[in-house]
């Protein structure tokens, strides 16, 4: 299950919030309840939350100021106003901030349920991808053998390990399969099928991989923006280096950047 902390002010709310959802079959469970964004901050980090649910109108710390903290300090947080105040200055912010949805009290239990069923879903989904990635990145890794491993392989061994160490040194640039096939003194056909055979990856699949980890690295430096970090890890093309981007890790560059989904 995930896991829901509940930040509201009005204790009659909160009350009613924890007590008459069915949270369990979302697959939600609440963990934890503040009655401000400040108490709220102190107890994330016993709680680890997955999501929180707040209200905006708080003493203390309110809700856009709790997410303007959890932006920098906890982006991994989903986030759901459940606000009666529907001015559009707050809905902006809490989007600004990274509000996963915006409910209007007062809000019908159904409507809940399909917000926080959605929620679930999107999250399994990142889960998922994530998994598959790990998955893919332990198959890369596993099959970047050293020059030791294969001094005691086959000759054509040493083809692999050769094209290899040619991905990792100039994955920031285009790189063709005729060149590599080139590289490896193979047709490019012939390239294809023995590549495969010896890592268990595709060619193509195998420099995405190494191409999107060091994406993911370079997205850990605030200054660098999405397009850049593109270039930097060989795509001239910022619309196919999203693709895929999105493809491998489940969400695209920008929502990667701003939320550092827990992915190492």
């Amino acid at each position: 299950m995930y896991r829901l902390l509940i930040v509201e002010d009005e204790e009659i709310i909160r009350r009613g919030l924890k007590n008459n959802i069915p949270w369990n079959e979302m697959d939600f469970e609440v963990v934890g309840e503040a009655e401000n964004g400040s108490i709220a901050l102190d107890i994330i980090p016993a709680l680890h939350p997955d999501v929180i649910l707040t209200d905006i109108k708080m003493p203390v710390i309110d809700g856009i100021e709790l997410m303007s903290v959890l932006k920098n300090r906890n982006p991994d947080i989903k986030v759901v106003i459940f606000s009666g105040y529907s001015e559009f200055e707050y809905a902006r912010k809490g989007i600004e901030f990274g509000a996963y949805y915006y409910l209007l009290k007062p809000t019908r239990k159904n409507s809940i349920k399909e917000v926080f069923t959605r929620l679930k879903n999107e999250i399994d989904n990142i889960s998922r991808k994530n998994a598959e990635f790990e998955e893919l990145i332990k198959k890369v890794r596993s099959t970047l053998p050293s020059v030791e491993e294969y001094e005691s392989k086959p000759i054509m061994s040493s083809a692999v390990n050769r094209v290899i160490t040619f991905l990792k040194e100039n994955y920031n640039r285009k790189i063709s399969l005729n060149e590599v096939a080139e590289y490896a003194f193979m047709s490019p056909s012939h390239f294809c099928t023995f590549f495969k055979q010896e890592t268990g990856c595709t060619f193509i699949d195998f420099l995405s991989v190494i191409r999107i980890d060091k994406a993911k690295e370079l997205m850990q430096n605030p200054e660098l923006r999405v397009y850049e970090i593109a270039d930097m890890v060989g795509y001239d093309d910022w619309n196919y280096f999203s693709k895929i981007f999105r493809k491998i890790t489940g969400v695209n560059p920008t929502q990667y950047k701003k939320c550092k989904w827990k992915i190492h």
